[in-house]
């Protein structure tokens, strides 16, 4: 098996969490830790009759100087909030 690079649109999450795109062919290629909206270039690892596994190599960002990480943020409350009255 050779492994080749390409680049994919995902479309959804497949069952099990990774990212599916479809590749030229039709085929179905399941790409971990990646999202659906993202365009990334990714390398198959296996190669089935009517599906890819591939690993991500690059993602492509959104929209120019955007970032795909996903940050953590810091809330600040004024005062405690009461979950029970």
């Amino acid at each position: 098996m050779q492994s080749s690079a390409f680049d994919l649109r995902l479309e959804k999450l497949a069952y099990g969490g990774d990212a599916l795109g479809r590749l030229a062919d039709g085929r179905a290629a399941f790409v971990p830790f990646a999202l659906p909206g993202e365009t990334v270039r990714a390398r198959s690892v296996e190669e089935k009759r009517g599906h890819v596994r591939a690993e991500l190599t690059k993602h492509s960002p959104r929209e120019k100087g955007a970032c795909n990480a996903i940050h953590p943020i810091r809330l600040e409350l004024e005062r405690p909030v009461s979950l029970f009255g």
